[in-house]
């Protein structure tokens, strides 16, 4: 969708692979009339922001923010709210502010008592990342038809939204509404669930004697299915505390399976075994062409 944006001064609170990657994007997507400051509390990350381009200059002070129209936080999930309180004072009549964290319920719920008359919050998460973190691993394309999912709670106006979405529709995002709740839901599932069976199979390895000589011999299949261990260790544990609930539910559905699993191998089930394997290739291959986008 190639359409404009009327929001002219966008700030970015967190330049590492998402915030990154988000000035990058509208760096080289967006009207050259459109200006990006940007923060980051590790200085040397603001300065690689800067000569990577994905910001045009950086934010030395939270006054700076009275020229913004609209403002991402690009922090992990447990510094969002205390960034959010910081800059309030700061922002301008008619503001937007908006999040890119994996987890809406929460912070939906505490930006509702903190957000004042006439400043919006719309919740926000691209479903996208790396295995790798940091400014040094963003890259402009990084959104391109992948889903950003919007998650607005408070009543805002349509005219608010459309504005936020003009925004991210420049990143080639694919864009579609959701509760905040349904998306934790859908999250912890799709997201959540599988970083942490990832980790759970790397750390497998550490309860063998010989896991050394085991890890050299680890393929692509090992590898393909562990990439995602590799994540951000900060985001991920900020993650699994504020989704907890559904978390669990998802862990819970897992080790259900497993259970099953383990029955079925101990009978020498043969015809169950199967089933679960063919299964899981039904689906798979089913999802491959959505992986393929």
């Amino acid at each position: 969708m190639n359409v404009v944006p009327t929001a002219k001064v966008i700030a970015i609170l967190g330049l590492g692979l998402i915030g990154g990657s988000l000035g990058l994007a509208l760096r080289s997507y967006g009207p050259q009339k459109m200006k990006l400051i940007g923060w980051d509390k590790d200085e040397q990350t603001v300065n690689r922001a800067v000569a990577r381009q994905a910001i045009h200059q950086a934010i030395t002070d939270w006054q700076d923010l009275e020229s913004a129209d609209l403002i991402f936080i690009c922090t992990p999930m447990l510094q969002v709210i205390p960034i959010a309180k910081k800059i309030l004072p700061y922002a301008k009549a008619g503001a937007i502010i908006t999040d890119v964290g994996s987890v809406k319920g929460c912070l939906a719920a505490e930006m509702a008592k903190i957000i004042p008359a006439g400043i919006y919050y719309i919740g926000g998460h691209p479903m996208t990342g790396r295995e790798k973190s940091g400014i040094e691993a963003a890259t402009k394309d990084l959104f391109k038809e992948k889903w950003y999912i919007v998650a607005p709670h408070l009543d805002v106006p349509a005219s608010v939204l459309v504005l936020l979405k003009q925004v991210l529709y420049l990143t080639g995002a694919k864009i579609t509404n959701m509760q905040p709740e349904r998306h934790d839901v859908y999250a912890a599932a799709i997201s959540h669930l599988p970083h942490v069976a990832a980790a759970a199979l790397v750390n497998t390895l550490g309860l063998y004697d010989e896991s050394a000589e085991i890890l050299e011999l680890a393929g692509g299949g090992f590898c393909d299915t562990t990439r995602i261990a590799s994540s951000n260790t900060v985001m991920w544990t900020d993650i699994c505390l504020t989704n907890k609930s559904e978390i669990l539910t998802s862990i819970a559905k897992f080790q259900l399976l497993l259970d099953e699993f383990v029955i079925a191998v101990k009978k020498e089930d043969r015809s169950q075994i199967a089933d679960f394997f063919a299964q899981a290739k039904g689906r798979r291959d089913e999802l491959i062409k959505y992986c393929d986008k």
